[in-house]
C-alpha cells in the first residue's frame, strides 16, 4: 500500500508548482484558472536521512527509500459540491486520496491573478472547506434517508447509525470541520471508510509564498489562529523556488536551498508523515539498505508483509534494533555482540526508527 496526499486549493493558488516541487513532475504551471484538468500523479520520495547513513554502516550498494502518491487536483470554485467549474472532478479525485494537503497562496502575482481579487489565505481555506462540507452533508443525508425506516422499525444497528449520522450532520451545519479533528477512532472509521466524508480525512494547511520568503504578517498570522483552533498542522513552502532547485544537482540543491534558505529536501514530505500517523522502519543487507511506511500500530508480522507476503506467511521472528542504537554501536556486530538486538514476536508493534531483520520459512 502506498499512502496518497491530494493537493487542493483555489485555481492560480499554486498546487502544480507544489506538485513539481514535490516530485519534479512535469504538471504544466499557468498563469490562468484551471491549469490542471485531469489528475496528475507523482511519486515523493519520503527522504530520511538516516536511511543513507544506515547504507553506510551496514555497506550495502544502493539504498531505497520510501514513497508517498502525490495528487495534483483541478482547482475548486464556489459551487463545485454541486458540480460547477470541474467540481464532479474535483470531488471524485479528492474522495480517492488518503489525506488533503490545502494549498493556500500566500504572494502576489501580477501575471497569474487571485480568482477572487485580493490576497486571503483563510477566505480560501474556509470556501474549499466549505465546498467539502458541502458535498458530505449530501452523502449524509442520503444514507441517512437509507437507514431512517429501519432505525424506527426496530433495527438498533441502524438506530445506532442514524444517531451518529445526524451527530455528524449537527457538527458539519454548525460549521465544525474538519471533522478529522475530534472523531473518536471507530467514528472516523465509519466517516472515511463507509460515508467517504471528505472532511474526515487527514489534513495539513500548506501557505505558499511562491518564490519569496514568507514574512510575518496578517495573512500567516490569521493562518497561524485558524490551524490552532482547527487542530490542523500547519507548514510553508516557496514552491517556485523549490521547484527551481530541483532541477540542479542534489549536491548544488542543497548548498542553494541553504544560502535561500529554502527547505532542505525531504523536509516537506516527513512533515506529510505526521497527519497520517505513519512511521518509517528499515530493513538492511550487503546489497540494500531500504525505508518502508507503515501505520503506528503496525505489528511486525504486518510489517513483514510490506516486505514480501511469503515473510509474512512463514514468519518466525523479527531481529530488532533501534537505528540510533545502531548508529552508535557503529557495525550490526558490534551491536549484536553488545547485545543490543532484540527478538520479537509477531504482536510486536513497530516503532520509527527500528531496523529490522525478519527470520522465516521459506515457502514450499
Amino acid at each position: 500500500m502506498t499512502w496518497s496526499w491530494g493537493l487542493v486549493g483555489l485555481p492560480n493558488a499554486g498546487k502544480s508548482t507544489v506538485f513539481n516541487a514535490l516530485t519534479g513532475g512535469g504538471s504544466v504551471v499557468g498563469n490562468y484558472p484551471f491549469t490542471t484538468i485531469e489528475p496528475h500523479l507523482g511519486k515523493l520520495p519520503a527522504a530520511d536521512p538516516r536511511l543513507d547513513q544506515l547504507r553506510v554502516i551496514v555497506g550495502a550498494g544502493y539504498a531505497t527509500e520510501a514513497t508517498l502518491d502525490v495528487i495534483d487536483i483541478a482547482g475548486l470554485i464556489p459551487g463545485s459540491s454541486k458540480g460547477e467549474g470541474l467540481g464532479n472532478q474535483f470531488l471524485a479525485a479528492i474522495r480517492e486520496v488518503d489525506a488533503i494537503v490545502h494549498v493556500l497562496r500566500c504572494f502576489d502575482s501580477s501575471s497569474a491573478g487571485h480568482p477572487l481579487g485580493t490576497l486571503d489565505p483563510v477566505r480560501d481555506l474556509d470556501i474549499v472547506l466549505t465546498e467539502l462540507a458541502l458535498a458530505d452533508l449530501e452523502a449524509i443525508r442520503r444514507r441517512r434517508n437509507r437507514v431512517y425506516k429501519p432505525a424506527h422499525a426496530g433495527d438498533q444497528v441502524a438506530a445506532r447509525e442514524l444517531t451518529l449520522l445526524q451527530a455528524l450532520e449537527d457538527r458539519l451545519d454548525r460549521g465544525s470541520w474538519p471533522l478529522s479533528r475530534d472523531l473518536d477512532p471507530s467514528d472516523r472509521e465509519y466517516a472515511l471508510r463507509q460515508l467517504f466524508l471528505l472532511t474526515a480525512k487527514p489534513c495539513l494547511y500548506l501557505a505558499n509564498s511562491s518564490d519569496a520568503p514568507l514574512e510575518p504578517g496578517l495573512c500567516w498570522e490569521a493562518l497561524c489562529r485558524r490551524a490552532a483552533i482547527d487542530g490542523v498542522p500547519l507548514a510553508s513552502v516557496r514552491a517556485r523556488l523549490e521547484m527551481e532547485l530541483g532541477d540542479l544537482p542534489p549536491t548544488e540543491r542543497v548548498a542553494f536551498a541553504r544560502e535561500l534558505g529554502a527547505s532542505e529536501p525531504g523536509a516537506l514530505a516527513r512533515v506529510l508523515l505526521h497527519p497520517l500517523k505513519l512511521v518509517t522502519f528499515f530493513t538492511a543487507n550487503a546489497s540494500e539498505a531500504r525505508s518502508w511506511l507503515v501505520s503506528e500500530g503496525t505489528t511486525a508480522v504486518a510489517a513483514a508483509r510490506k516486505v514480501h507476503s511469503d515473510m509474512a506467511e512463514g514468519f518466525i521472528k523479527a531481529e530488532v534494533l533501534s537505528y540510533r542504537e545502531l548508529a552508535d554501536a557503529g557495525s550490526l556486530a558490534a551491536a549484536r555482540e553488545r547485545g543490543l538486538i532484540r527478538v520479537e514476536g509477531r504482536d510486536y508493534r513497530v516503532a520509527d526508527g527500528d531496523v529490522i531483520l525478519f527470520r522465516f520459512r521459506a515457502p514450499g
